[in-house]
């Protein structure tokens, strides 16, 4: 049996072809909502580590390292963030009109019924 790199609530990210990774981003250089895209190999990892604790780069990096099965190609969807400090406020209005076009991004990068999954979450989202 393989090693499983899954912790609890998060997803896996062994076996997986694509994987295609959301986040907001504060660089203070463009205005809220702005989508950036990136591939893995664009960003190095931040010193000071993550707030999300262990950092997608830093198991990308150990999965590798250690000959482990990890996605092929690595997506990553940025969105310019208002505010990353305030927490449980409203989203600003430019983030949460940058959504659809998101879920169209991630909708247009995947083949057949993951697809068309995408594009009803898109027709949700309004």
């Amino acid at each position: 049996m393989g090693a499983d790199l899954q912790a609890p609530g998060q997803p896996r990210l062994q076996d997986t072809r694509r994987l295609v990774v959301i986040d907001t981003v504060r660089t203070g250089t463009a205005p809220p909502g702005t989508i950036y895209v990136f591939r893995d190999g664009d960003l190095k990892a931040l010193p000071g580590g993550s707030p999300h604790y262990v950092g997608l780069y830093e198991v990308l990096a150990l999965s590798r390292r250690l000959g482990l099965p990890v996605a092929e190609e690595v997506i990553i969807l940025a969105v310019e963030a208002a505010d990353c400090t305030t927490l449980g406020g409203e989203m600003h209005p430019a983030v949460r009109a940058a959504i659809p076009v998101l879920i169209r991004i991630v909708r247009d990068s995947m083949p057949g019924t993951a697809g068309k999954v995408a594009a009803k979450a898109m027709a949700m989202a309004g």
